[in-house]
């Protein structure tokens, strides 16, 4: 794997990798959302739109990757499916919780 070499903090940015707001800002609540370092709840809507508004900057100069595009590019690959798939399963069958787990369910499917 190529080592990461950073030669300036503030140099012009080419590249950035981001990830469109889903349904993940539902599991913030009030009561939690300082745990996530909100300081309040996050509208679903509104932060997508600010998104594609940053991204539309962004691609003015950068190129712009989505890590959902990216991961599913590497998913559609054999090699990887069977290096991830095979990762997931040791992970899974090193917890004692393996079988109330719904992240070790035992079939993976990629379709």
């Amino acid at each position: 794997m190529p080592r990461v070499h950073v030669t300036s903090e503030i140099g012009p940015l080419r590249a950035v990798l981001v990830h469109t707001p889903g349904n993940e800002l539902f599991a913030v609540t009030p009561g939690n959302r300082e745990d996530y370092l909100y300081d309040d709840i996050i509208d679903l809507e509104s932060a997508q739109r600010e998104h594609r508004r940053l991204v539309a900057v962004l691609e003015r100069f950068a190129d712009v990757y989505e890590v959902r595009d990216l991961l599913t590019e590497l998913a559609g690959r054999p090699d990887v499916r069977e290096f991830l798939t095979t990762r997931a399963s040791r992970s899974c069958r090193a917890t004692r919780w393996r079988s109330s787990s719904p992240r070790c369910a035992p079939r993976i499917s990629w379709r």
